[in-house]
């Protein structure tokens, strides 16, 4: 069978209608998949400039455990070899990064140096000024180089673009940590963030407090469990104890006992017994038994040398 002209004509130009469009489509993917390796690579590096910011605010806390003075330079570091040996962030030797293995963190994802720099501002206020540079050639032309400066600051704190020439850095100032790191290192004040380990205080004591509940004990607290407690001789005046808050409970057992140094007469029952005075509470222990001389029943309480008393007193809400 034939094909005429004409039907040569149209099969041709249908072919090259196809052949344009799937040029046109693989163009438009061409640069959907440039689009989106591009907003890959901003968002990882965006990424690690977080991870050094954070680093650094680790790397503060930590320091400023030694030396106790905050808002000083010496609480920073300017080197990234400190933050990696330090354990702050991941580390990356020379022969990894020329075989491809990582790429280390001062190195932004275009092969260039982030630099860390110390200083003070006019205020006194000792931070970190960290610089993610945009001058490679690699980036593109100089509308490229600004497009990613502006795309990657705008996802970090309190970070700006600043334009030398046709290159761009993002420059962002590292200050004293009040969020984030700061909460993970120490205990909040507000009691949102429990501990996640031992709470070693130095040997030094924890003062002002209101109440403390133990772990497995639902019925009491300690400031309802602990009790003061002493042996005194009898009528002895101690200091009452004083509550934060309920009522302080006394209870008095007598420990040792006599007639003023001689035996009862006819041994009765025994208190522990407290008064209220100026001063505490005198507390003393009684005893019913017989008077020997006018053979009457009634209390006796001993002399301070005849006897002595416990008295233990503790705190209930």
């Amino acid at each position: 069978m034939r094909i005429s002209q004409n039907q040569k004509g149209l099969v041709l130009i249908d072919l090259l209608i196809a052949v344009s469009t799937i040029a046109v489509l693989v163009i438009l993917f061409q640069l959907f998949m440039q689009k989106q390796l591009e907003k890959d690579k901003i968002s990882n590096q965006v990424k690690r400039v977080e991870q050094v910011y954070k680093a650094e605010l680790a790397y503060y806390v930590n320091t400023l455990k030694s030396t106790k003075i905050p808002n000083i330079t010496n609480n920073w570091t300017n080197s990234f070899t400190t933050l990696m040996n330090g354990g702050y962030l991941p580390g990356c030797t020379d022969t990894e990064y020329r075989s491809g293995q990582c790429i280390p963190s001062q190195k932004t994802l275009w092969d260039e140096d982030i630099s860390l720099s110390v200083t003070t501002t006019p205020a006194g206020d000792a931070v970190v000024d960290m610089t993610v540079p945009f001058h490679s050639s690699r980036i593109g032309s100089v509308q490229d180089k600004e497009r990613l400066a502006n795309a990657i600051a705008v996802h970090l704190p309190m970070a700006k673009v600043e334009r030398t020439g046709n290159n761009f850095d993002v420059t962002m100032t590292i200050q004293r940590p009040g969020t984030e790191v700061a909460h993970e290192e120490l205990v909040r004040r507000d009691g949102t963030a429990t501990l996640t380990g031992e709470w070693d205080v130095g040997n030094q004591g924890i003062t002002n407090v209101r109440d403390m509940t133990i772990h497995g004990l639902t019925d009491r607290t300690v400031l309802q469990g602990l009790t003061y407690t002493n042996m005194v001789k009898n009528l002895t005046i101690v200091p009452r104890l004083i509550c934060p808050i309920g009522s302080s409970k006394v209870q008095i057992l007598p420990s040792a006992y006599s007639r003023d140094g001689r035996s009862f007469n006819e041994f009765g029952a025994v208190e522990g017994r407290y008064d209220v005075v100026s001063g505490g509470l005198r507390v003393y222990v009684r005893v019913w038994d017989k008077d020997p001389v006018t053979g009457v029943r009634g209390w006796f309480i001993p002399n301070a040398n005849s006897a002595t008393v416990v008295v233990m007193q503790h705190c209930e809400k």
